[in-house]
């Protein structure tokens, strides 16, 4: 069965059984996703049990000891795919058709980065159209409305992502920034106008193995500093300096500098009238050192008016 279709399904068993809990985990590394659904214990109430066919649709089943039961189940999902369609998907469970898109909208952040946005207001729209059918009388849907209030707890959907790092997010982050959790409890579905989730939830998590850092000194020579130095700097220096010391932090693709001139031996602070050049050199120089696996975000440097740059990390 496909996908959201299958938590539909679950969602209408709400009603007739006890609550369930939905565990969706999505590696972005191995492009696998792994899913728990957890039934708790009937309760003597009558109704159907979604995990009855675990077994048989290539599940997992276990029972503990309270009497619940969790069904686990893997398949997989193309990142590319997710690129293309602007959304999360995956291979149907027990099949090999692709899912029907979740209300995740996917898009890259910055290269080895993706942008994961969670409308959540659609995600409990699309529920309680299939829980609540137009024709319901007002008064059986109350009903169920109190009832299911009254029996969910902490029970919801826990849409997990994981990578290399997490880099911004308003969800659940884990211990080791890797992973992030966006939670809708079911008492936000089942009564959407006192909902606590947010309206969205965001995440931008790094895919890729972020790139060695930068653990010793190095000296850049060439045709590229020294016009560096002439184009951005050379107009702003006093005669007679002797070195540029600029101790420069990247962060959020911005970079802060502090620039000091060295005449005679003696610093002093060196103001420059525009920044935007010097800043987009220093992000260019970042990017680049970042690519040879010298990676870093807050570093001394130290030009040279014959042509060089001595490039000292800080942390």
């Amino acid at each position: 069965m496909k996908m959201p279709q299958l938590i539909l399904l679950l969602i209408g068993t709400l009603a007739l059984s006890g609550c369930i809990d939905v565990s969706l985990d999505f590696d972005l590394k191995s492009e696998q996703l792994d899913m728990r659904i957890r039934q708790s214990a009937d309760a003597g109430k009558p109704g159907p049990n979604p995990n009855k066919n675990c077994e048989k649709e290539g599940g997992e089943l276990i029972t503990q000891a309270d009497g619940s039961s969790v069904c686990h189940q893997s398949t997989q999902f193309s990142i590319d795919t997710w690129l293309n369609e602007g959304k999360v998907s995956f291979t149907a469970i027990g099949g090999n058709e692709k899912s029907r898109p979740m209300p995740i909208d996917v898009a890259t952040a910055s290269e080895g980065t993706l942008k994961l946005t969670l409308d959540v207001n659609a995600f409990i729209d699309e529920f309680n159209k299939d829980m609540f059918p137009s024709d319901m009388p007002a008064e059986m849907q109350q009903a169920m409305v109190d009832r299911l209030k009254e029996d969910v707890g902490d029970d919801g959907f826990h849409i997990a992502f994981t990578g290399e790092q997490v880099e911004e997010t308003n969800g659940t982050l884990s211990n080791d920034d890797k992973t992030v959790t966006f939670n809708i409890p079911l008492r936000d579905i089942v009564d959407p106008a006192n909902k606590q989730s947010p309206d969205s939830y965001t995440a931008i998590i790094r895919i890729d193995e972020l790139p060695g850092k930068l653990l010793a000194p190095v000296t850049l020579n060439g045709p590229e500093v020294g016009d560096f130095i002439s184009s951005e700097l050379q107009s702003s220096l006093p005669s007679g300096w002797q070195a540029v010391v600029v101790t420069a932090e990247v962060s959020a693709g911005d970079v802060s500098m502090v620039s000091d001139c060295i005449i005679n031996g003696t610093a002093q602070r060196l103001t420059l009238t525009d920044t935007r050049a010097s800043k987009a050199a220093l992000l260019k120089l970042h990017r680049q050192m970042a690519e040879d696996g010298l990676n870093w975000n807050k570093v001394k440097l130290t030009l040279k008016p014959e042509g060089s740059l001595k490039i000292e990390p800080l942390n």
